[in-house]
């Protein structure tokens, strides 16, 4: 194994924060899973909606610092940027979908369903842009992000896969906006972007364990 860069944390704070964003990358991945499969109260979904993006960027941070570590690298801290934004405008749409969901079902009690229905609508159209957005921007940070890591022999096959999943994703967004490619009739990458992003937070728990201090 390479020998770790002196930098402005000790050994201990590096296998640490690598740990940690180990662990918050499971549990990002499995709050997403929780909201996307189960039936839950609603300020039960918004909380476990915005764990998702938020523990993400703890995810992601950890990353970078980890490559850091070994090989220094703008590459790396570029996809940092780009993963965090991607998180930030998917905690945005998560919650506008849910207020705009939750306001309307409370509103239909009182107004015509009909009119609710076609201003539902519409707004699902901002959603989907929205929605696209956090597509392309997540798809960049893969594609950076398997090219930082290609020194790394605990991460390069990570980031190959995910490379050329980022790829895919991006070209099948732009191919099918702005509508999501699984309502195209596309095959739908997400979930498979999703478990194998969980499978390199246990990883990075992993590394963070192998790290001597």
């Amino acid at each position: 194994m390479q020998e770790i860069q002196k930098g402005l944390f000790t050994v201990q704070e590096n296998k640490n924060l690598t740990m940690i964003g180990g662990v918050a990358g499971m549990l990002s991945v499995t709050s997403y899973l929780i909201i996307a499969f189960t039936s839950l109260p609603d300020p039960i979904v918004f909380f476990l909606a915005m764990m998702f993006p938020i523990l993400g960027i703890v995810f992601l941070f950890s990353i970078k610092e980890y490559v850091n570590i070994w090989f220094p690298s703008h590459i790396a801290n570029l996809a940092f940027v780009f993963g965090s934004l991607a998180f930030t405008v998917c905690a945005i749409m998560l919650s506008a979908q849910m207020a705009v969901q939750t306001g309307i079902d409370l509103s239909a009690k009182s107004a015509e369903s009909q009119n609710l229905k076609l201003i539902k609508q519409s707004l699902r159209l901002i959603d989907l842009g929205i929605d696209v957005a956090w597509d392309m921007f997540i798809s960049t940070y893969l594609v950076l992000f398997a090219i930082s890591v290609q020194k790394l022999a605990a991460l390069k096959w990570w980031g190959l896969a995910l490379g050329v999943m980022g790829i895919g994703l991006m070209i099948l967004n732009t191919m099918t906006f702005p509508n999501p490619p699984a309502d195209s009739g596309y095959f739908d990458l997400g979930p498979f972007i999703a478990m194998t992003l969980m499978l390199l937070g246990a990883q990075m728990l992993r590394l963070g364990l192998k790290i001597k201090s």
